[in-house]
């Protein structure tokens, strides 16, 4: 969603946020997808995936076939 965009965007251009919120932890970026998420979504996780590619950033794009979901979603 926005804000984790927001977070990811700090995490990679400003050091002040690192410092104070990521200082030596391992810092990654996760979608959890529930299988009903509008195109433009979709559209906006691949830009994202690109974009942690490009900073270094691990991406996990987790589906609803990988295991992680409740039967709920």
């Amino acid at each position: 969603g926005q804000d984790s965009t927001d977070l990811l965007y700090q995490h990679v251009y400003s050091p002040a946020f690192n410092e104070r919120y990521v200082a030596d932890s391992h810092f990654v970026a996760i979608m959890a997808d529930t299988g009903n998420e509008f195109p433009d979504t979709y559209r906006h996780v691949a830009h994202l995936q690109a974009f942690c590619e490009k900073h270094d950033v691990e991406f996990y794009h987790l589906t609803p076939n990988m295991g992680y979901h409740g039967p709920t979603w």
